[in-house]
């Protein structure tokens, strides 16, 4: 085993606890996109296309937060965005979806991709650990 000289050493320690976290942090994000890939053949009653626009303006909007976009399920003439984040928020159930409301639903800021969904409903869940235990809003249609 070689042990690295001292000022080898000094210059390799910083670089590994920049490169690792980077390399993490693209792992989740390549999960996310494989699971974000999944979503599309799921869906039966919306347009691939619509449903990747969606996938891909929500990803964007949350990749900077530390929240998970883990994509989207569509069936039933309804689009449902799973969303994990890391901690609960700390408001009540009715204050989180106005929330999500309010500021979720608004990433999706593309009126092209609001016109193609027409009479489809579009629901943003947040959850922490199941999804079957999200919190979750109906996002209205801006241009409806």
């Amino acid at each position: 085993m070689t042990i690295l000289p001292n000022p080898l050493r000094v210059l390799l320690l910083p670089m590994l606890a920049i490169i690792l976290p980077m390399s993490l942090t693209g792992c989740i994000q390549g999960q996310s996109m494989a699971a974000t890939q999944k979503s599309f053949a799921a869906g039966s009653d919306v347009p691939t296309q619509t449903l990747r626009s969606v996938d891909r303006q929500l990803r964007q909007a949350l990749t900077p937060s530390g929240w998970y976009y883990k994509g989207s399920v569509a069936a039933n003439d309804q689009v449902n965005a799973y969303i994990k984040i890391p901690s609960q928020l700390t408001l009540d159930i009715e204050y989180q979806e106005n929330y999500l409301k309010q500021s979720v639903c608004k990433m999706i800021s593309e009126p092209a991709t609001w016109r193609e969904l027409e009479d489809i409903s579009v629901w943003v869940h947040i959850y922490t650990q199941e999804k079957s235990q999200s919190v979750y809003a109906r996002c209205d249609n801006p241009v409806a």
